[in-house]
């Protein structure tokens, strides 16, 4: 439109021109020179309508449209939309394989569970049946120390028992070393007589029958065998009294000695075990009251507090593995038509690649594409405009400005601006992309 209007005024300019020299050179010079002057005036008032118009390229676009892409990248699994569908806000349109993703959310799902049961765990009171464990858990604990008390009792009686063996061992080795005493010489020696005058006794009785020839079935022979080995006991053990001790009795009393020591050493380690296993005892009792103090006074605030903190971060979690793999889903923002899909299933897509337009093509607008910075500064909102369109020659479509961008564009080492036009009225023919010519007149 903007090179229709160009040539158009060219072409007026022409035709004073030659309208000038018919007449100076038909007419004479003076009707020359006064159509001279009317068609300057004339070229000069059409030169300043040319400057007061702004004319600007633009395209079709519709009021609210996007490209759409994928925030995480992957394999293409679906595409619900064919081009030219109408799809509405929230329909999903494009889908991408998200078994790793739908996995890490049925984890999260599951540690948020668990840490939900913690948390109800904690804040639990105890059951009856618990505090009845739990003071069981001291009745056996202090049982044992029961025990074990009465096992040191009996180690360190044990202890004085050996303690008195080795005493006794002790004299009876004294005694040995020392030898007889007088007073057991003397019994000895008083045992020794009263067995030879028994003797004497028995054998003057079988000197009596000693021609009968049944002597051996007489109580005179059995009393004489009698008597005469009670005085062979009576003169070894006067003899043993009078000798002393010998080597090998006083190694056998030395034996007992040792022997009783070694008791008291194996009592006295029982002692050291069974008093380690009294220790043990009391601490057990110590801890299983402590146990039960616990189970009675519930849950510490500080407990709670990690328990209910477990369960915020767990939820964190799965909320972003649902917006992980929400992120696999391409959803419609808004109500609209798939003007265009550049992807299918099975391709590999990056995060913010572009794999569909959408589009609500029941309302368009025009978008200036070549407005220069020298015009931008003329046009405001409101201004009324005129369009046309390659697409619909002949016809002119009335318009407003309604929002002109406030930052600039580069385009072929021009400084553009985006001047964006609301139509009065919409023709169906119009589509998406088309060219526009966009007839502003300056202020």
């Amino acid at each position: 439109m903007r090179k229709a209007i160009v040539i158009g005024l060219v072409i007026v300019v022409l035709a004073a021109a030659g309208y000038f020299v018919y007449t100076y050179f038909g007419n004479g010079q003076a009707n020359a020179t006064e159509s001279s002057t009317a068609e300057e005036q004339a070229a000069t008032t059409a030169l300043q309508t040319l400057d007061d118009v702004i004319w600007a390229s633009g395209k079709v676009v519709p009021a609210h449209w996007a490209y759409l892409g994928f925030e995480t990248g992957g394999r293409v699994e679906s595409v619900a939309v064919a081009e030219g569908a109408d799809v509405a806000a929230g329909e999903i349109l494009a889908e991408l394989d998200a078994g790793d993703m739908q996995a890490a959310v049925a984890q999260a799902e599951a540690a948020l569970a668990q840490a939900e049961a913690q948390l109800a765990q904690v804040q639990t009171p105890a059951r009856a049946e618990e505090i009845a464990g739990a003071e069981a858990g001291v009745q056996a604990a202090e049982a044992q120390a029961q025990a074990a008390q009465a096992a040191l009792s009996t180690a360190q009686a044990n202890v004085q028992a050996a303690q008195s063996q080795v005493a006794i061992a002790e004299a009876n080795y004294r005694q040995v070393q020392a030898g007889p005493r007088s007073e057991v010489i003397a019994a000895a020696r008083e045992r020794l007589d009263q067995a030879q005058a028994v003797l004497n006794q028995a054998q003057a009785a079988y000197d009596r029958v000693a021609g009968d020839p049944e002597i051996g079935m007489l109580p005179q022979s059995v009393a004489l065998q009698q008597a005469t080995a009670a005085f062979r006991a009576a003169e070894a053990d006067y003899n043993a009294a009078q000798r002393g001790a010998t080597r090998e009795e006083l190694a056998v009393a030395q034996s007992h000695v040792d022997a009783a020591r070694t008791e008291v050493d194996v009592a006295s380690t029982a002692v050291d075990s069974a008093e380690a296993q009294v220790a043990t005892a009391e601490a057990a009792v110590a801890q299983a009251a402590a146990q039960l103090d616990l189970v009675r006074a519930g849950a510490r605030d500080a407990d709670i507090a990690v328990a209910q903190a477990a369960v915020s971060q767990a939820q964190a979690a799965l909320d972003a593995a649902r917006d992980n793999l929400a992120k696999a889903q391409l959803a419609a923002p808004f109500a609209g038509t798939a003007a265009a899909v550049w992807t299918r299933p099975g391709e590999i897509v990056t995060p913010g690649q572009q794999v569909l337009a959408l589009g609500d093509l029941s309302t368009y607008q025009i978008e200036t594409t070549d407005l220069r910075e020298t015009d931008v500064a003329r046009v405001s909102v409101g201004q009324p405009v005129e369009v046309t369109f390659d697409a619909l020659p002949n016809r002119t479509f009335e318009g407003t400005v309604v929002r002109i961008s406030p930052i600039s564009t580069q385009a072929q080492g021009s400084v553009n601006y985006t001047a964006v036009v609301e139509l009065d009225e919409l023709d169906p023919a119009l589509r998406w992309g088309m060219t526009a010519f966009v007839n502003i007149e300056a202020q």
